[in-house]
């Protein structure tokens, strides 16, 4: 919780993980680490993660207006979802991070050719 600016917000929130140093050690233990399957790409099932927090949220009354995730909308999907089967009416507002928005707008500008009427001409 971020609580600088006079208002309680929630900056991170993350529930998953694919290791677990004590399995890795082969040593028996409880409430392991490790619940999320090594074979299966986080990014397939980002909905289900966002799912899952979002009801976690709900249960302590707190519900996320923001998201900023990368270029999927597949956590803001899945945080919808939670609220509709709540039967909240919130939605989730997505913002890019900045890491995909930078390489997203790099690539868009790499890709470009001269504006039309931008003066440019072959002369050839």
């Amino acid at each position: 919780m971020e609580v600088g600016l006079g208002h309680p917000l929630l900056l991170s929130l993350s529930g998953t993980n694919k290791r677990c140093v004590l399995c890795e050690r082969g040593r028996e233990h409880t409430n392991c680490t490790a619940n999320y399957l090594l074979d299966r790409p986080i990014t397939q099932s980002e909905g289900d993660i966002a799912r899952t927090n979002a009801l976690f949220l709900a249960q302590l009354n707190l519900f996320v207006d923001l998201l900023c995730t990368d270029g999927s909308h597949a956590m803001v999907k899945g945080t919808d979802e939670a609220y509709a089967s709540l039967g909240a009416a919130n939605r989730v507002e997505k913002q890019e991070d900045m890491p995909h928005h930078k390489r997203r707008t790099a690539k868009k500008i790499c890709n470009a050719g001269p504006a039309e009427g931008a003066g440019w001409q072959d002369e050839g």
